[in-house]
């Protein structure tokens, strides 16, 4: 299930909630690394976009926790 885990929960919410997000904010969001896989996640891209991802959410008004 894409929920029972936390990097499911940050696929599902990307997904859902950043089609505004920056586009020098560098991510990937990961539905399996290999077939048969059910994995889900989200791979920030150097910590530059980590910060400016961060401080975007923050301007929405959503506080978060990255998994490093």
């Amino acid at each position: 299930m894409i929920w029972s885990s936390p990097e499911g929960r940050a696929y599902q919410f990307f997904e859902e909630n950043c089609i505004d997000c920056p586009d020098d904010i560098e991510f990937d969001l990961i539905d399996s690394y290999f077939p048969g896989d059910n994995s889900y996640g989200v791979v920030v891209n150097g910590m530059e976009s980590l910060i400016k991802l961060q401080d975007f959410l923050l301007a929405k008004g959503l506080k978060v926790n990255f998994i490093l």
